[in-house]
C-alpha cells in the first residue's frame, strides 16, 4: 500500500493538520459554490446573486425551492456540483462539531481540576476518580480529530493512574 506523507509534513502537529484539512475543505466548497453559481447564472439567464443564493440554499440544506433550474439538460451538471459541495459542507459541519466537542472537553477537565481554596489547578494525579466525567462514546461520532485522540489518550492515562493507586 502506498502512503505519501509528504503532504502531511506541512503540518507539524495534529492540530495544524486538522486545521489544514478544514481550510482545504472550505476552499474547495467555496470554489464549487462559486463555479456552480457562474454556470447556473449563465445557463438560466438570471443574475449571479440569485444563482449564488440558489447554490447556497441547496448546499446548506434549506432549499426553499424558490429558484429551480428550468433547463433539464444541464440539471446533471448542477447535481454534480452540488453533490461535491454538499459532501464538503458536511465535512466542514463535522469539523465544527468536533472542535466544539474538543473545546468543551478541555473546559470541563479544567473546571473539574480547579481547587476551591486557590486559583491554581490541581495536579491531575491528585484528582479523585469520582470527579472525572464519563462520556458515553455511543453518543459521539465514531471518528475523532487527531487532536482529540491526544486528549483521549491523556484521559485514559489519568483514569488508569487513578485506578491503579
Amino acid at each position: 500500500m502506498y502512503t505519501d506523507t509528504s503532504f502531511w509534513l506541512l503540518a507539524s502537529n495534529s492540530l495544524q493538520r486538522d486545521n489544514l484539512i478544514f481550510l482545504s475543505s472550505l476552499l474547495l466548497c467555496s470554489i464549487s459554490l462559486l463555479s456552480s453559481s457562474a454556470l447556473f447564472s449563465s445557463i438560466e439567464n438570471i443574475s449571479y446573486q440569485s444563482s449564488a443564493y440558489f447554490g447556497f440554499m441547496t448546499i446548506f440544506g434549506i432549499s426553499f425551492g424558490d429558484i429551480v433550474p428550468t433547463n433539464l439538460v444541464w440539471f446533471s451538471g448542477y447535481c454534480l456540483f452540488f453533490l461535491i459541495s454538499d459532501v464538503l459542507s458536511n465535512h466542514i459541519f463535522y469539523f465544527f462539531q468536533a472542535r466544539v466537542r474538543y473545546f468543551f472537553h478541555i473546559l470541563a477537565r479544567k473546571i473539574l481540576l480547579l481547587r476551591e481554596e486557590d486559583d491554581g489547578f490541581q495536579l491531575e494525579t491528585t484528582v479523585s476518580l469520582q470527579h472525572i466525567p464519563i462520556i458515553n462514546s455511543q453518543c459521539m461520532p465514531s471518528l475523532v480529530l487527531d487532536c482529540e485522540k491526544e486528549e483521549l489518550d491523556n484521559d485514559e492515562k489519568l483514569i488508569s493512574s487513578l485506578t491503579s493507586t
